[in-house]
């Protein structure tokens, strides 16, 4: 099961930015993480035979914050190369919680991080709509269009 927590966080900083709400951005960069921690406990509690899949890594508090859990972290060349350079201890942090109040105050100003952290919060007939959703649907089409539309171009220099 992946849950693209970067994606998430840059969605939320979005929705911040857009509509002016006061966050602190270490208070924010908890939010994908405690949704992926959130989703993890309730995974090995239901006994589903599944791996979390952390993808979309945004920095490198995507892949080590999840350390310590059985998970799959997903993360591109330099942020790879950001982790080694940061020195950051990889020690296990995945049983690790946000402080109270940082959720508290993400649960309050965010009504985007609530639907995602309460296991109520969003059904299944409103998850296509979904900010995050349809974010990280978005990025992927122009991602794919741009790709479809760079073949003919190629095609077109190789022909000559």
């Amino acid at each position: 099961m992946t849950h693209i927590t970067g994606i998430f966080d840059e969605w939320l900083g979005k929705v911040v930015q857009r509509e002016g709400i006061e966050i602190a951005p270490e208070v924010l960069a908890q939010a994908g993480c405690a949704v992926a921690r959130k989703e993890y406990r309730l995974l090995k509690e239901r006994g589903y035979h599944t791996t979390l899949l952390g993808g979309g890594a945004r920095g490198i508090h995507h892949f080590t914050e999840m350390v310590g859990g059985d998970v799959h972290i997903t993360i591109n060349w330099s942020t790879g190369q950001e982790i080694i350079d940061a020195g950051t201890p990889i020690e296990p942090r995945m049983d690790a919680e946000a402080p109270q109040a940082m959720i508290d105050e993400l649960y309050d100003k965010l009504p985007g991080f609530r639907q995602a952290f309460d296991k109520e919060g969003l059904s299944v007939a409103e998850f296509a709509e979904y900010g995050p959703v349809q974010f990280f649907r978005n990025a992927f089409l122009k991602g794919w269009y741009l790709l479809l539309a760079e073949i003919p171009a190629r095609r077109n220099v190789h022909a000559l």
